[in-house]
């Protein structure tokens, strides 16, 4: 199976390493639901503890592979593919390598039920 199929999202370290990111039920479980979408939104939006948030979700995706405390020390990815690594770990997790919901059957059931009758109507008029 592909890295996508696994979930895997995998990110260039400094050093010539490259680390596998995942989130996971177990991994889930550690920091929560809303733990991690907080903390997504505090990397993405650059509040404050921006670092310490990076820091524990990098730990966390990478099972402990990249230390909090080493990202907090200095030894980082870059800012950007660490955050982009992430979004994408986060998309895969949830939506699997579609990376978003899926098509219109997701939608508001009406809004298809008004789209048809718009379609049927012009149908049947345009024949008049």
């Amino acid at each position: 199976m592909s890295d996508e199929h696994l979930g895997i999202v995998r990110l260039s370290m400094p050093d010539g390493r490259t680390i596998p990111l995942r989130f996971t039920i177990g991994r889930m479980g550690q920091m929560g639901r809303d733990g991690i979408v907080t903390r997504m939104q505090t990397v993405i939006e650059g509040l404050p503890g921006d670092g310490q948030a990076l820091a524990e979700l990098l730990d966390l995706t990478s099972g402990g592979e990249i230390k909090a405390k080493d990202v907090l020390e200095g030894e980082q990815p870059p800012l950007d593919l660490a955050i982009f690594a992430l979004n994408e770990a986060w998309a895969l997790y949830r939506f699997g390598p579609a990376r978003q919901p899926e098509g219109e059957g997701s939608a508001n059931p009406l809004i298809r039920l008004w789209t048809r009758l718009k379609t049927l109507c012009r149908r049947v008029f345009a024949r008049g």
